[in-house]
């Protein structure tokens, strides 16, 4: 593939520069690759230069589907106008997301059906009911998350994935020694190795 589209969204409070950085480690994936990371969709309103997806008022699984699925239109155009913006499809485009962002790009992605390629969640989890789902079983998912994390449970992956395996999608799951919440090499490592099989291997 020549060319790919990488969108990071990041975590609660934090803003889009705060995933850019990772993008230099991306760049070798392809001959064309583009980084985007936005900011979310809302301010946070401590007015510090950060942004969230949706406010955290409750760590309960009824709230946070609610929130999802309240956001997940807004974060679909937002992807559409960023695959628009730069020519790319569906096929050329991974998401990326960190905590708050990768409760957005799972939801956002399996509720539309050609949204993206794959998808890496880091340190997040899936809050949605099964017949929300539309996307194509092609849609390759990597889950990453430390076992140390005490802000979102690694639990919160693993039962993402196997929520994923009930659904008959291709999810892989890494729970990473000695890492709280955030992202090392080890994750990095393994998210450019799955985005690169997921972009040669096109079912």
């Amino acid at each position: 593939m020549n060319k790919i589209l990488l969108i990071f969204l990041h975590g609660y409070g934090a803003n889009g520069k705060d995933l850019a950085s990772l993008g230099a480690f991306f760049k070798d994936l392809a001959q064309d690759v583009i980084i985007e990371s936005p900011n979310a969709l809302e301010p946070m309103p401590d007015n510090r230069g950060g942004y969230q997806w949706f406010p955290i008022e409750s760590m309960s699984e009824g709230y946070l589907k609610a929130s999802c699925q309240r956001v997940s239109p807004n974060v679909v155009e937002l992807i559409r106008n960023l695959q628009t913006k730069h020519g790319v499809g569906h096929q050329e485009t991974f998401l990326i997301g960190f905590s708050q962002g990768t409760m957005m790009v799972l939801y956002s992605s399996l509720v539309d059906h050609n949204l993206c390629r794959g998808v890496v969640g880091f340190s997040g989890g899936i809050y949605m009911d099964s017949a929300d789902i539309k996307a194509d079983k092609s849609l390759k998912i990597s889950l990453i998350h430390g076992k140390n994390d005490d802000a979102v449970s690694s639990d919160a992956s693993v039962k993402s994935h196997e929520f994923l395996q009930g659904q008959g999608f291709r999810s892989d799951l890494n729970l990473l020694d000695n890492l709280a919440h955030s992202i090392d090499m080890r994750g990095i490592k393994i998210a450019k190795e799955f985005i690169k099989n997921a972009a040669s291997n096109s079912h």
